[in-house]
């Protein structure tokens, strides 16, 4: 496995760590807050229990220690019948009272004058009875609804609260089981990287098929490239015959001969002077093509130049696989393609393309 393999997945762990970390950091939050709530409502349940046990007769609760008091739910409906009851007592006498007050205040003048309401049955005394009972019912009504919205406001935040706790578990949850997913790619990838190091991985039907189809194109390039050198051999020798037949009978072209003769002197100087013997071998110049061919260790490099710039570059090498040898020669594509300086790119390919079976990085 190489080192950034090795890093990358070191990354990796370190990730699902701080991940794992921030999730269980997040629940329990969670957790202590619900049991800080809870504790809060029973407290809060605890104080009001006692506050009923010391102003209502009632309700007699259960001590058994100065920080536990208890009421027995058992005696609640009976207590809660007997508390109805004076209610209704303490009503009827409210109202009694209240109708009294009323009544000797609408009675009453300025003049302290008795008004002139013999009995109960008045219907002056009647009318005024209505309009106070009617008053009473509108403000109870009044409490009522308060106290009924206060109660669907209470259940409703409650009801909030709790679905937003729920839900914050179920992302934590769904959040640890992700983490654990992680884990098991983490380790197929640690299991897969180690078994390709080893080199028994086994290629499916798939990959294998396509291995063989690069393979197959590989051989057809360098089929098509082998012909087109044939070809301009042939050309060649083609040209040197009509030459060497026409020589008898014109005379000499001393532009030509000259021409040649540099040509020649120009190849041996640059494959004595500029080319590394020992790490290149075979280099063979193409004017008619444009192309320059040669050979580092097992590899075959042909690069095509066209207007004083390289347009494209080919690799043969029957012994290195076809992925490795398509990566190579893309990855020199895409460092040198449009680059008119053919010594650097000799020069980058002697370095670090001795050894076919490394991939340029």
């Amino acid at each position: 496995m190489s080192t950034k393999d090795t890093s990358g997945q070191s990354g990796y762990a370190n990730d699902i760590r701080k991940l794992g970390e921030q999730t269980a950091h997040v629940s329990e939050q969670v957790l202590v807050q619900q049991e800080r709530q809870r504790l809060g409502a029973l407290e809060e349940l605890h104080q009001s229990i006692i506050q009923i046990a010391e102003e209502n007769s009632f309700v007699t609760p259960i001590k058994k220690d100065a920080a536990n008091v208890h009421i027995d739910p058992r005696g609640i409906a009976v207590s809660v019948q007997q508390f109805k009851q004076l209610a209704e007592v303490l009503k009827v006498t409210h109202l009694e009272q209240e109708t009294l007050d009323n009544f000797l205040r609408y009675t009453i003048s300025d003049n302290d004058q008795l008004l002139d309401i013999k009995s109960v049955a008045d219907s002056r005394y009647a009318r005024l009875a209505e309009e106070v009972c009617q008053l009473e019912q509108e403000e109870l009504r009044h409490l009522e609804n308060e106290i009924i919205s206060l109660n669907g406001n209470i259940t409703e935040q409650t009801t909030k609260v709790i679905d937003a706790n729920e839900k914050v578990k179920e992302e934590c949850l769904e959040v640890s089981n992700g983490i654990e997913r992680c884990w098991g790619l983490l380790n197929e990838l640690e299991t897969l990287r180690s078994t390709t190091d080893e080199g028994n991985v086994e290629l499916g039907p798939l990959e294998e098929t396509y291995q063989k189809w690069k393979s197959v194109d590989h051989f057809l390039q360098q089929k098509l490239h082998l012909k087109e050198q044939l070809r301009v051999l042939e050309d060649t020798r083609k040209s040197l015959s009509e030459v060497t037949k026409s020589s008898g009978n014109r005379a000499p072209d001393l532009d030509a001969s000259e021409k040649f003769v540099t040509y020649r002197l120009l190849d041996s100087m640059w494959k004595k002077q500029f080319v590394d013997t020992t790490k290149i071998r075979d280099l063979e110049l193409y004017p008619r093509t444009g192309k320059i061919q040669f050979q580092v260790a097992d590899t075959i490099y042909v690069l095509a130049i066209s207007g004083d710039q390289i347009s494209n570059i080919q690799l043969f090498n029957d012994k290195l696989p076809a992925a490795d040898l398509e990566n190579n020669t893309q990855d020199l594509n895409k460092r040198f393609l449009g680059t008119s300086d053919v010594r650097r790119v000799v020069d980058f390919i002697t370095h670090q393309q001795a050894v076919p079976q490394a991939q340029v990085h």
